[in-house]
């Protein structure tokens, strides 16, 4: 076989052209049918997207190590297209290097400065116009951890507003993490360095070839009925040959800011924002290609006595996985809430730096966190594209099988709360057995679990609940929550994570990804628990929309000492009005609403 490069003349951007194919024969000896067609597209210009060519299987952790590999740089293994001047270990591999160019266009005219952050070395070029060939280098610049800051820029030469410059960022990676991120400051600007963004939108433009980026939906978003005082969910599945994919949720037309995953969940809402649209735009390969729209109504009920107060979520890293921050839109948890609190690195000290902890309604509170970690780590669930995975994604630990890990949270407003911690863990660790104990105003169980990892959550993603109290039996799930939790008479809360597991792992534990404060307020009304007899052997059990944030529980038995357990499958906690079908047998079996 022979690859055969054809040289056209000048092609007009974006116009469908035709090759026509004549005695050619293929592999197999047969002969292409004479004036065989192909169609293509010119490539075009587009605003707002990058190029990334990775360049795999190069050793070494400096640029030099990938400019003088062979394949570099017409032979990149991998190409694909960002919205921003950024690779943030994409692939997940080591030993490769990495070439992002895009045009600049600048906005007003003179030298611009250039910050950069990189893991390893990094190289900034810059011509002198679009050309490839007035590619003049900026600097090398060794490893320089986020933020932006002085540490890693450069002032380019003088630039003319709304003319195209090929702007190139290499970097090259040994092991570990790899990321390279620029962003600019136009002249006379004084935003300081780490507020900066990385570079995107109407400042950057490549080429790209119109015939890829196809999406098909696997799933559209559906209508939603709920009730006032709840949210509501809209989701799609897409399908498509490229990657990365972006979304950007829209209402009325009109973009959400920070709703840029599979999913979105709406604020609480109230009866006025019945009628309200949603779509989503989803963004691969410089083509956007828009869902349909979905309608929410929203009928009459009351907010549910369980209220977010306050959620902290560890942002992890290493090893090269990427940690998931979180958008202040994003929602997400057990009792669903905005304005997660993200705590990038392990070094939580109020005593030495003070962290203002934002509450779930997105005003300061006086709570702070005190926490002895190790290490950030990460489990994988960002791939679920959802806000939960991104809570779930990175965790602490304190690397030990013997020390508990003690996170302290002081000046608590009095509760009481349902106290949730999150813990999933690295798939490749050991089987995470751990105790979970919180201590405030009074006496609290223990509970055992069995935490999940990143690969069994993507299996099935759904929040599972821990309750063993025997250490013998500890419960397979991703969270354990205390309930009716006062913080002691100084305002403390603390809560203990201790390692269990027979298996000493690979020092990625014991895992925190989140902890959720919630309060509990009286419940105003008492919802009621119907039940219809359906086919042979099954019952339906139906509630009204006053059972959100109650759980639907069954035993075997009534009175003490009666074991009540969370009904497999019913959707706990309880978010609006519905029902659930259970089989029957034949004994007895009771069940509740609690909360």
């Amino acid at each position: 076989s022979r690859r055969v490069n054809l040289t056209t003349s000048a092609q007009s951007q974006g116009t469908n052209y035709t090759v026509n194919v004549s005695n050619v024969s293929d592999e197999a000896g047969a002969l292409i049918p004479a004036n065989s067609p192909v169609n293509f597209t010119a490539w075009k210009v587009v605003s707002g997207w990058v190029t990334r060519e990775v360049y795999l299987g190069i050793p070494g952790a400096f640029v030099a190590d990938l400019t003088t590999a062979p394949k570099y740089p017409d032979n990149p293994d991998q190409v694909t297209w960002s919205k921003t001047f950024e690779l943030n270990n994409e692939p997940l591999l080591n030993q490769y290097g990495a070439r992002l160019s895009a045009f600049l266009t600048p906005a007003v005219n003179g030298a611009h400065e250039l910050f950069l952050n990189n893991d390893d070395e990094a190289e900034i070029l810059l011509s002198t116009d679009q050309s490839s060939a007035n590619l003049q280098s900026l600097g090398l610049f060794p490893l320089n951890a986020p933020p932006f800051d002085t540490a890693g820029f450069v002032t380019s030469p003088a630039l003319t507003a709304n003319q195209r410059y090929l702007l190139v960022g290499l970097v090259k990676q040994d092991g570990g993490d790899v990321y390279i991120q620029i962003g600019a400051r136009p002249p006379g600007s004084a935003q300081a360095p780490e507020t900066l963004p990385v570079l995107g939108g109407n400042l950057i433009s490549t080429f790209i070839n119109p015939d890829i980026g196809n999406v098909t939906f696997k799933q559209q978003p559906t209508n939603v009925t709920t009730a006032a005082g709840s949210r509501a969910r809209f989701a799609v599945k897409v399908e498509t040959e490229e990657n990365p994919v972006y979304f950007q949720w829209r209402s009325g037309g009109t973009n959400i800011p920070g709703a840029i995953r599979s999913a979105y969940v709406t604020p609480v809402l109230t009866t006025g924002d019945s009628g309200k649209t949603y779509d989503v735009v989803v963004s691969v390969a410089g083509k956007d290609t828009t869902s349909a729209a979905a309608t929410l109504t929203v009928v009459a009920g009351q907010p549910s006595n369980l209220q977010p107060y306050l959620g902290i979520n560890f942002v992890g890293g290493g090893g090269g996985g990427p940690g998931g921050p979180m958008s202040a839109v994003d929602v997400a948890g057990v009792v669903l809430q905005e304005n997660w609190n993200n705590l990038a690195g392990f070094a939580f000290d109020p005593a030495t730096t003070p962290i203002t902890l934002v509450a779930a309604n997105g005003a300061n509170t006086p709570v702070t966190l005190t926490l002895a970690a190790t290490e950030s780590w990460y489990s994988g669930t960002l791939a679920s594209g959802d806000a939960n995975g991104a809570l779930l994604q990175g965790f602490v630990d304190t690397m030990a099988v013997t020390d508990p890990m003690v996170i302290t949270l002081s000046n608590v407003p009095s509760g009481p709360y349902n106290v949730l911690v999150y813990s999933l863990g690295f798939d490749f660790s050991a089987s995470y057995e751990q105790q979970f104990s919180v201590m405030g105003d009074g006496v609290h169980p223990s509970y055992h679990g069995k935490a999940e990892t990143g690969l069994t959550y993507l299996q099935n993603p759904a929040f599972r609940r821990m309750l063993s109290t025997n250490p013998a039996t500890p419960d397979a799930g991703n969270y354990v929550q205390f309930d009716n939790v006062n913080p002691a008479t100084d305002g403390s809360l603390a809560i203990l994570v201790m390692w269990e597991s027979t298996n000493p792992g690979n020092g990625h534990q014991p895992a925190v990804n989140a902890i959720q404060l919630v309060r509990v307020n009286p419940v105003t009304e008492t919802p009621s628990l119907g039940a219809t007899i359906g086919a042979p052997g099954s019952l339906t059990l139906s509630w009204p929309a006053s059972a959100a944030g109650f759980t639907l529980e069954a035993s075997a038995t009534v009175g003490p000492g009666a074991s009540w357990t969370a009904v497999a499958g019913a959707p706990n906690p309880i978010t609006t009005a519905g029902a659930w079908s259970v089989g029957i047998g034949a004994t007895n079996r009771f069940f509740r609403l609690r909360q």
